[in-house]
């Protein structure tokens, strides 16, 4: 195991020092503070058990902020290539990424009309953050087929890079705006 973490070549450091990157990670290091603000006035409001809410969209926005710089999603590529060396099964990768991401869009498609069912149950605030975490969802998804190469898979257009801008910037936006609201909302 020790000699498989050695052959990783991943190291931390600024992965997208662009504009846009920077852009990115500010949008989702203010959703996750102005998610964290809505927490503590839900617990004050309602109680911890209305703050899970908003406690959880800011850790999942936090990350995404250090991701969009740090490269996890590398990282995690690095480790699967070292035991898929290791343990013989290298040659099959691309059958264990078309799985892998046409799993992750089942467990995705089954996730999101759970998600639809429940939200009319949310409160409007609650609908703003929960659109936006349906457009990171599906950022997530689209980032995932595209760092695994699935446009042998997937039938992908050129175009689809933007939309993936679009929906991480509309996702944590949104999730802002239902923030902002429900703080409004005293």
């Amino acid at each position: 195991m020790i000699d498989e973490l050695q052959s990783i070549d991943w190291r931390p450091a600024i992965g997208d020092p662009t504009v846009l990157g920077w852009t990115l990670v500010a949008t989702h290091a203010v959703g996750a503070f102005l998610c964290l603000r809505a927490a503590a006035i839900d617990r004050a409001r309602i109680g911890y058990r209305g703050a899970d809410f908003w406690q959880l969209l800011a850790a999942v926005l936090a990350f995404l902020a250090v991701n969009k710089q740090l490269d996890f999603q590398t990282l995690l590529t690095e480790i699967a290539r070292a035991a898929a060396e290791t343990n013989g099964w290298h040659g099959h990768r691309r059958m264990v990424q078309f799985f892998f991401v046409y799993g992750l869009l089942a467990i995705g498609g089954a996730g999101l009309a759970v998600f639809v069912l429940r939200l009319r149950r949310l409160e409007p605030p609650r609908q703003w953050a929960a659109f936006g975490a349906v457009s990171l969802g599906l950022y997530v998804l689209l980032a995932a087929a595209d760092f695994h190469h699935m446009e042998e898979f997937l039938p992908l257009t050129r175009g689809w890079r933007a939309i993936k801008v679009a929906l991480e910037f509309s996702g944590a936006a949104l999730i802002a705006v239902g923030a902002v609201k429900a703080g409004s909302t005293e």
